[in-house]
């Protein structure tokens, strides 16, 4: 820092403990939104995802049949039911044809994703995001209601 000049030292002694503070903040905000989250998320009957394709439609509703990353489960899902995808890849679910889902709740993946672009094109609402901890209490048989344009899960009914 021999030869810089004095404004760039300015900027560094003044930016870098600002970011270590920015930093800071919202690692701390993190830790207390998961906190909350977990203590009285669970109990809500809805929680948002992170991203929501719709198509034709935006909402449906149905009862939950999960799927685990190796496709176990696949065979229960039925046009009336709602398919949540723990892992593996969702468009091994629609890709299956005449028994599609009527919405698509998965844990991981993305708006850029082949499944949300199948998904779009065959007018099935998508779902994308969710922590381990809101997906805990979608067990098979309860009854939900997505909304791809809001982006939420809510519970309808308990199985």
């Amino acid at each position: 820092m021999g030869n810089t000049p004095w404004i760039i030292k300015i900027v560094l002694i003044i930016a870098y403990p600002l970011a270590m503070v920015v930093a800071l903040g919202m690692w701390i905000y993190t830790v207390v939104a998961r906190l909350v989250y977990y203590l009285i998320g669970r109990n809500l009957d809805y929680f948002v995802g992170k991203a929501g394709v719709g198509g034709v439609r935006n909402v449906a509703r149905g009862q939950i049949v999960r799927i685990k990353a190796n496709a176990e489960g696949a065979e229960r899902v039925t046009k009336e039911s709602i398919a949540l995808v723990l892992g593996g890849d969702s468009r091994r679910l629609i890709d299956r044809g005449p028994s599609l889902p009527c919405g698509v709740i998965c844990k991981m993946g993305g708006l850029s994703s082949h499944a949300a672009l199948l998904g779009s094109e065959l007018g099935i609402p998508m779902l994308f995001g969710f922590s381990e901890v809101q997906l805990s209490g979608l067990t098979d048989g309860i009854e939900v209601e997505i909304n791809a344009l809001n982006k939420t899960v809510r519970i309808i009914r308990k199985g």
